[in-house]
């Protein structure tokens, strides 16, 4: 199981992830956004730089619940989630 260590919201969406491992990822969260529902609000920039690392490094989430799995995260690296 990874484990994030820092998470960095990035202009234009993009979340920066450093891994305990020492990979380095930036994910792109448009696509996602772009599908409307609960993950509109990450379109607010001042929310989306509210992105902080969930317990034990195994989730990035938001207020008010809304979180990615470190896994998944890794997985989707340079795709868009």
């Amino acid at each position: 199981m990874k484990q994030i260590e820092l998470a960095e919201a990035l202009p234009e969406h993009v979340v920066r992830l450093k891994y305990v491992s020492g990979e380095s990822v930036e994910v792109d969260f448009t696509s996602l956004i772009n599908q409307g529902g609960i993950f509109s609000r990450l379109q607010d920039e001042a929310y989306f730089q509210q992105v902080t690392v969930g317990e034990d490094g195994r989730y990035i989430e938001w207020p008010e619940g809304l979180d990615f799995c470190a896994d998944a995260l890794l997985e989707r690296a340079g795709a868009r989630v």
